[in-house]
């Protein structure tokens, strides 16, 4: 850090950076945390590994360990361990809870997962021109609106919400598209189809 100011760094390779770059206001607690940082300002990593892969991404807040490791991307926040955790370029995200939104790993964002496991499945396929393919969503509650795999499908899962334990859960890799789940086990059983609204203690379980 050549000329950067009001940084904290703290445990080893915290806010390491590059050469002849300059970086600030950013804090960084625990081992590597915020170790690739180059120009990247206001960011906080608290925990080993936490957001060790953000350059010049901005306001980042990352806390757990493994939390953001593989983010590059700006204003996401990540609270608790191995969330977000192979997410690259994406933005404005907001994980709360252990493994919540682990998988997604290229530009998925404007999504908020809070609940150990909310969206933890959910990856965008390798077709990315409409890179908004798995934006949008909400999922509140263990495993809620946990998704699928699109690597290889390409197909969306985009403007759902989901609240609960296990509501919209087993959408795999279906095209899901502004689905509203809300109660425990809301929807749990729908696998494909869209639009759908259910509200209530395992509403549209059958």
């Amino acid at each position: 850090n050549v000329t950067g100011t009001n940084n904290v760094a703290i445990g080893q390779g915290a806010a390491y950076g590059v050469s002849n770059e300059s970086h600030s206001n950013n804090v960084a607690v625990g081992k590597n945390a915020l170790t690739a940082i180059t120009t990247g300002a206001s960011n906080v990593a608290v925990g080993s590994s936490a957001g060790d892969a953000i350059a010049s991404g901005t306001k980042n807040t990352m806390v757990g360990a493994d939390a953001g490791t593989a983010a590059t991307g700006s204003y996401n926040t990540f609270l608790g361990a191995d969330n977000g955790m192979t997410l690259a370029t994406g933005i404005h995200n907001v994980a709360v809870g252990y493994s919540a939104f682990w998988s997604a790993e290229l530009t998925e964002s404007y999504n908020v997962a809070v609940g150990s496991g909310a969206l933890g499945n959910l990856k965008m396929g390798t077709d990315t021109t409409d890179t908004t393919r798995c934006d949008y969503n909400i999922a509140i509650g263990k495993d809620a609106g946990l998704s699928g795999d699109f690597i290889t499908a390409d197909t969306d899962f985009k403007g759902n919400i989901a609240i609960g334990a296990f509501a919209l859960d087993a959408t795999s890799t279906n095209t899901q598209t502004g689905t509203i789940a809300i109660g425990h086990n809301a929807l749990t059983a729908l696998t494909s189809g869209v639009g759908n609204v259910a509200i209530g203690y395992e509403a549209g379980l059958v």
